[in-house]
């Protein structure tokens, strides 16, 4: 029997705050738009129990997961369904990310509950990784089937699914991202005091803030920002101070990146792990955002959050153009393009922007503009469970 339209929905996730990423963000504000909207909802988060934050208009449960996608953390998971006081029949099951999708292509071997509604959604990276074992194709295919809905966040991830899925991507909505709410509330309180969110005076003596955000992993594509950075006129070159906020994944990529900025004379800085309202204050003095993500055989780029957050402050960007990022970027009007993989044009396209103060304001303000009105979890909600 089929949950109704407004049954309560379960959310299962092995990302979520304190821990930082698209993946918990898309959980969290997915969560507020729906509870906002009317609905009852519940994530089930790794970690140990804490206090409710007041400010959440939905419930947390912690059940003491490590928060990563192996079989004993899963198993714990099952152990917690299978022990769980939910009416299933009537409870709508959100599995948003690639940690409870994986336990789920085994859930009749496993025995897991079955829900009234089964709805999920894709960033991409995951479809490669599943997609190259033909047995896991094969479950991914009957999960799919057993859905009610399927979310995706860009075209270039319904594209992916259907590749992998054939037939699947009929039950696609395109669900992409959005800022987090605390980056519009900072933005707007921004803009209410009188400030512009984007763009400083323009000074030829001055020097520019290039900031990229996301964790310090390969697939990233920060070597191609600092080959980028090192390849521009010295004059220019010495003008820039290039930051980077997020998490060293891979410890010995960060340490290869800060030996090949000081070889080339980039001032690089690795900002760690920040605050939302902290990542805000950086933004509002950046000049450009860097985005130069790559493809790799099993992770690619869905969409790109980071992108979004940043216009938001009427910071553009300048990414490269692979996986999602060319849904996330209008090119030549919120930020611009470029080839992955090719330094040379980075370089170019980046010297370009610089020396065009002009070209930056109409980037930002535009992205300003644009992307509250193009992306929105409101929207999503109603997409993904109306």
């Amino acid at each position: 029997m089929e949950a109704p339209a407004d049954s309560p929905i379960l959310i299962l996730t092995n990302e979520f705050a304190p821990a930082r990423g698209g993946i918990a963000t898309y959980v969290e504000e997915t969560a507020r738009a729906a509870a906002e909207s009317g609905r009852e909802a519940v994530v089930w988060a790794p970690g140990s129990a804490r206090p409710r934050d007041a400010r959440q208009p939905f419930v947390v449960r912690r059940i003491g997961l490590r928060g990563n996608q192996n079989w004993p953390d899963r198993l714990r998971l099952r152990r917690a369904l299978r022990r769980a006081a939910v009416n299933w029949p009537q409870t709508t099951l959100y599995l948003p990310e690639p940690g409870p999708i994986r336990l789920w292509l085994y859930a009749a071997i496993l025995g897991l509950p079955r829900p009234g509604r089964l709805v999920l959604t894709f960033h991409g990276s995951e479809l490669l990784y599943l997609g190259a074992w033909p047995h896991r194709r094969t479950r991914l295919a009957r999960l799919c089937a057993r859905a009610d809905r399927i979310g995706v966040v860009s075209h270039f991830v319904a594209d992916l699914l259907e590749k992998t899925v054939p037939g699947a991507s009929a039950k696609a909505v395109l669900v992409p991202g959005a800022p987090a709410r605390v980056y519009a509330d900072l933005a707007a309180e921004i803009r209410s005091g009188g400030e512009k969110t984007n763009l400083r005076e323009a000074d030829d003596a001055r020097p520019f803030r290039l900031v990229s955000i996301g964790r310090i992993h390969p697939r990233k594509g920060l070597g191609l920002a600092v080959d980028a950075i090192a390849r521009l006129p010295a004059d220019l070159r010495a003008r820039i101070r290039y930051d980077i906020i997020g998490p060293a994944r891979k410890p010995a990529f960060a340490c290869e990146l800060s030996r090949k900025a000081r070889d080339s004379d980039v001032a690089l800085h690795f900002l760690g792990t920040l605050e939302s309202r902290q990542i805000a204050g950086v933004l509002r003095s950046a000049d450009l955002l860097l985005f130069p993500s790559r493809e790799l055989p099993k992770s690619v780029e869905g969409l790109g959050l980071s992108i979004l957050e940043a216009g938001l402050f009427g910071v553009p960007a300048v990414a490269t153009r692979t996986g999602g990022t060319v849904e996330a970027v209008e090119d030549g009007e919120t930020g611009l393009l470029v080839p992955p993989d090719d330094p040379a044009t980075f370089a170019s396209v980046l010297e370009s922007c610089l020396r065009d103060p002009a070209l930056r304001h109409r980037l930002g303000a535009q992205a300003a503009d644009r992307i509250p009105r193009r992306f929105s979890w409101e929207r999503n909600v109603r997409t993904l469970f109306a």
